[in-house]
């Protein structure tokens, strides 16, 4: 009598074969995971670097130039000044922590408004004798992930007043 050989697999070789898949699937699932928070986290600290300089620039650039500042409200969580420009006349910046532009810098000159940055959570102008230093802080939301306490970003300048 002829045994005939049987091809094919046993049970204990398919769910070996299914555990190590297994195994390798969730590595790669874990390293997509931790890729995509990465990559978040990177985009939204970019962002608040963006909206940081591009205040900078902006409240630079105009101070720069500036006569004739006054500051008409100044507090902790308010601050609104104006001044005069020889390029674009009377301008007046302001930033409240709190209210409808929450976190926003808004330029107005004598013939529009437009939204210089958003998500500044703190704006800091101090005025002294000869310059003004300016300092500017944004910040990202801390993730859903337990320890993250979000990226603050700071920016810092001095301006030589204009005399």
């Amino acid at each position: 009598m002829t045994i005939k050989s049987q091809q094919g697999y046993t049970y204990i070789e398919v769910m070996m074969t299914i555990a190590i898949f297994s195994v390798i699937m969730g590595a790669l699932y874990t390293g997509l995971v931790a890729g995509e928070v990465s990559w978040d986290r990177y985009d939204d600290t970019t962002i608040a670097q963006r909206e940081a300089r591009k205040a900078m620039f902006y409240l630079s650039k105009d101070l720069r130039t500036a006569k004739l500042i006054s500051f008409d409200e100044q507090t902790a969580d308010k601050i609104k000044f104006s001044f005069h420009s020889p390029q674009d006349g009377s301008i007046t910046y302001s930033w409240d922590k709190t209210g409808v532009d929450t976190a926003n810098i808004i330029r107005s000159t004598d013939s529009n408004s437009f939204l210089v940055a958003t998500g500044i959570a703190d704006l800091d102008i101090t005025e002294n004798t000869n310059d003004i230093d300016i300092q500017i802080t944004t910040y990202t939301d801390p993730s859903d992930d337990a320890g993250d306490p979000g990226v603050t970003f700071v920016l810092n300048d001095k301006i030589t007043k204009r005399l």
